[in-house]
Parts: C-alpha cells; sequence; structure tokens
C-alpha cells in the first residue's frame, strides 16, 4: 500500500495535478521556441540570448536564463500556444523567477490579449494589463490575479506574457524564470 500511495503522489507531482496548469516551464526547445527577447527603448540593444539553465529551476530540470543587457527596457515576451490562451477557468497566473543580484529590482509584468499590441514607448494605462512587481534577491513567487486582469484583457484570448525591467542603467542583471503557471 505504501509503494502504490507513494507512485500516486510521484504521478501527481510530475504532471501537475494539484489544480495547477503549466503554461511553460522550459524543460526543452520547444518551450524556448516561444519566448524572444526584447528591449523596448531606441538605441538599446533589441535582441539578446536566452538559454535552459540548470540553476534555479523550479520545476523539473531547466530554468530560463535571461543575461539582460545594460540600458534601455529589456526583456522577454513569452507566446501562449493556442490550445492554452483560455484563461477563464483560473484564478491567478503565477511564475518563478529568481534574481541572483543582491539588490531588488523592480519588473513590470503585462498581460496581452489577441486584440493588443505593446508599446513600451506609451504610458502605463495603454497596457491591456500591466503590474509592477519588485523583485527580491533570490526566489520570487510572481502572483497575478486574472480578476484585475478580466478588467482590461479578453481572458479567453491571452496571447502574450511580457517580462521586463524598466530602465536598466546602473548594470546588467541576471534572472531564472520558470515554472509559468494557472491556479484555480
Amino acid at each position: 500500500m505504501k509503494i502504490i500511495t507513494s507512485f500516486l503522489m510521484m504521478l501527481l507531482t510530475t504532471f501537475n495535478c494539484f489544480a495547477a496548469t503549466v503554461v511553460l516551464d522550459f524543460e526543452n526547445k520547444e518551450d524556448l521556441s516561444n519566448v524572444k527577447s526584447h528591449n523596448w527603448r531606441e538605441g538599446f540593444t533589441k535582441e539578446f540570448p536566452l538559454v535552459l539553465s540548470g540553476d534555479f529551476p523550479s520545476n523539473g530540470k531547466n530554468a530560463l536564463r535571461i543575461n539582460l543587457p545594460l540600458g534601455g527596457c529589456p526583456g522577454v515576451i513569452m507566446e501562449i500556444k493556442k490550445g492554452d490562451c483560455d484563461w477563464s477557468k483560473f484564478k491567478t497566473l503565477k511564475m518563478d523567477v529568481f534574481n541572483a543580484e543582491a539588490d531588488p529590482v523592480l519588473a513590470y509584468t503585462v498581460v496581452v490579449d489577441k486584440e493588443n499590441v505593446i508599446n513600451f514607448e506609451g504610458t502605463e494605462e495603454e497596457f491591456p494589463y500591466f503590474d509592477k512587481v519588485l523583485l527580491k534577491p533570490g526566489k520570487n513567487i510572481v502572483e497575478l490575479k486574472l480578476e484585475n486582469v478580466k478588467k482590461n484583457a479578453d481572458i479567453k484570448e491571452i496571447k502574450e506574457i511580457i517580462v521586463c525591467i524598466p530602465d536598466r542603467t546602473l548594470i546588467p542583471l541576471l534572472l531564472h524564470l520558470d515554472a509559468i503557471r494557472l491556479e484555480e
């Protein structure tokens, strides 16, 4: 009986059956193909490398390693696959972010539906859903309440999640991102 119970717990953990649906977990190159780097300020490096890394994973064996360059508003755009774009039955979007630096850093999280285009040169009011998050050194669980997202974005037609760091003028930054998930 103990062996069966242990086996069932292993299966539930492996397949995330605890009322969470993993949107991206960066375990393979397919997950990496749904992510693009970008800098939203003119005059700065527009794209920079993103790699899978065994450092600081929170789910599985890998996390997304993001070496954010100096200057501008660098970040990542995560495309949501067709079958995962209806978030209407969920209450929260969570993601694990490991800040490898010694100081906290301000991050923007933006949820984009199919009708919106993001231009970071505009004002915050133009974003379909926008939130500021302070990433402390070490592991952070970023949580977005979907009831707030619903006010400005079509929760059944989510297209992208954007995480970026505004006004990176002091030093380059290293982040690890993993386990982007929806919870009921």
